[in-house]
Formats: C-alpha cells, structure tokens, sequence
C-alpha cells in the first residue's frame, strides 16, 4: 500500500470524524463506551485511546487500527445521527471500509467485519445475539426472558455455537472471535444468576456448556493480552461457571495454568511465549 493511499485512509478518517462534530477526545470517549457495551471493556485511558485515534489519521505516517479498534469504529460508523442502523452504499460504515483498506486492511479482514455488522444489524434489538444466527437466537432470548424455559435443545444450540467459534480459531482473528463468542458466555452468566428458576434438571448441564464457554473466552483473552480478563474467566470455568466471571478468588493460580494448558495446544503457546518475550 502507498504512502499516497495511506494518507487517503488518515483522510477519510478525519473527515468521517469531523463530519459528526467529534474531537479527537470525543471519538476516544465513544470507543471506550462501545467497548464496554459490547461487554469487552478497554483497558486503556482515555488519553491511550485519544493518542490511538490521532495515530491514525496522522498526516506523516497514519497506522492502521487494530482488529479491536476496527471492531469498535465499525459500530460507531454503522449508526447514523438517529441511531438507526446504516451499513449500506454511500453510509458511512462503507466509507470506514474503504478508510481501513487504504490504510492497508487485506478484502478478507472487511469481509468479516462486514458480515459481523451485518448480522448485529439485522438483530431487532441490535444486539449480539444475532450473531448465534436465527435459531439460536430465538431460544435463547426466550430463556434470557423467562430462565424456566431453559432446556436440552437450547444447551445443545450453545454447545454447538461454542464449537462453531472454536473451529474457526487460526482463521479468524481472536479479537473477532471474543465478539462472536461474547453473547454464549453474557447469557450463561445470566442463566447462572438465575439458576433457581432454571429446571433443576438442566442445571448442571448449565454449569457444564458455561464451564466450556468461559475456558475458550478465556484462551481468547489470554492471546490478546487482557491477563485479567482471562484469569476471572478461568477462575470461573474451574468452578464450573458457578462463580461470577468478575471475581477471581486467591489461590487459584495452579487450577489457571492447567486450564490454560488445557486449551492452549503447544503451538499456540509457543506463539504466545515468543510475542510476549519480544514485548509484542
């Protein structure tokens, strides 16, 4: 990619910026609130975020946003002043995609950030549910509403939508697969918190599809660096999804390491292991 494209990407940034009345301060503040409506909250200070977004519309040398931050522009550019849904020709989602593809995003990475758009899109609520596809979707919302509806067909749907994201691990990047993953593990944690309404019967098949879900959105959060993230996440896993995924009690680092190693095949780790001791 040009140095002559990149600065049209670090343009047409600025301009989609600028054209909603944003200051760099603004768009900052708006990423960290999509984050943390997406249930992936930002590590990083607003004045991080601020510097990141200045980064890339640089006139000298802009970057490209990384596949998070990709994630978080797309949802603010996606929505026009009405919040309404806008991902079409001539929106200014479009215009973010052709932004990201003169900073240097390959047409793959776009597809799959379209098509994760698309599906939020089509949700009546715009939520991430529609990302576990019609079906799913459906059931689950159901049992969300009233936990007495929780049953076999429905643990088995999430069990398959468990596996359906781990299969895709090495073709999608991990931060695109926390999102598609994120609404598995929001809903048995909701589950979880009303686990007395929920058939007795079911319960402990509950606890074993949640267990599942927070092993691999722990393995998630352990690649992309958010150690936190992935000790609660772990932690919770242990104790068979009973624990909140927000608390981490002491004590329980050699249960952590087994689980990682549990999930982590030997490649993976020794990709983690090489990344980390160069300080990427």
């Amino acid at each position: 990619m040009s140095t002559h494209d990149s600065a049209v990407g670090a343009a047409t940034l600025k301009r989609l910026r600028q054209r909603r009345g944003w200051s760099l301060r603004d768009t900052a503040q708006a990423l960290i609130d999509t984050a943390t409506q997406l249930g992936q909250p930002l590590d990083s200070s607003l004045a991080s975020v601020q510097r990141s977004v200045a980064r890339w519309e640089s006139a000298m040398a802009p970057t490209l946003p990384s596949e998070r931050y990709q994630l978080l522009l797309a949802r603010r550019y996606a929505q026009d002043a009405a919040g309404q849904t806008s991902p079409g020709p001539g929106s200014d989602f479009a215009e973010l995609l052709d932004a990201l593809a003169h900073l240097g995003e390959n047409e793959q990475r776009l597809d799959e950030l379209r098509t994760l758009l698309v599906r939020t899109a089509t949700d009546a609520g715009g939520g991430l549910l529609a990302l576990l596809g019609p079906t799913t979707e459906v059931a689950l919302s159901a049992a969300l509403a009233d936990p007495s509806r929780a049953d076999e067909e429905l643990l088995s749907a999430m069990r398959v939508a468990i596996n359906d994201v781990n299969l895709r691990v090495g073709s999608i990047p991990f931060v695109r697969l926390q999102l598609l993953l994120a609404p598995v593990v929001e809903s048995c944690r909701r589950l979880l918190d009303e686990t007395a309404a929920v058939p007795d019967v079911f319960v402990p098949d509950l606890q074993t599809v949640a267990a599942q879900a927070y092993t691999l959105a722990g393995r998630f959060a352990f690649e992309t660096r958010d150690d936190q993230a992935s000790q609660s996440l772990y932690a919770a896993a242990h104790d068979g999804g009973r624990r909140d995924r927000g608390a981490v009690a002491t004590g329980h680092g050699a249960h952590e390491s087994r689980a990682r190693d549990a999930v982590l095949d030997p490649r993976a780790r020794s990709r983690e292991g090489t990344r980390r001791r160069r300080g990427t």
